[in-house]
């Protein structure tokens, strides 16, 4: 039987707190639009949880989500530095722009470690 050696790494954090998200998001949306029980709605949570998690890993998949968080975290970042600066629009854009590009490299490192992790009979 094989086993799988992970190293702690700060590079695939960025996948978990994304998933998480998006499991906490699918389960108060279907909670509260689709009006089924909230334990229910928990474990749909989970499973588009997983499943955003494993088309991430495909080739397809790692550049659809990695470009939908990384322009999603760079709306949210540039709109708190847009607010900050006294809504100085070259702050907010600039700042924007920094994010998206940290952001796709920060998913860029997380897919290589990914992909790297050692197997270990």
């Amino acid at each position: 039987m094989s086993k799988i050696r992970v190293f702690e790494s700060s590079d695939t954090k960025i996948i978990n707190i994304e998933i998480f998200i998006v499991a906490l998001i699918s389960m108060w949306a279907i909670h509260t639009f689709a009006q089924i029980h909230m334990a229910i709605s928990l474990v749909l949570g989970i499973v588009i949880g997983i499943l955003t998690y494993i088309v991430f890993m495909t080739r397809i998949g790692f550049w659809i989500i990695t470009i939908l968080f990384s322009s999603l975290w760079a709306i949210i970042i540039g709109s708190f530095t847009y607010s900050a600066t006294n809504e100085d629009p070259i702050w907010g854009i600039v700042i924007g722009i920094i994010s998206f590009i940290a952001s796709i490299g920060l998913h860029s490192l997380a897919k290589r470690y990914e992909e790297n992790v050692s197997h270990v009979d």
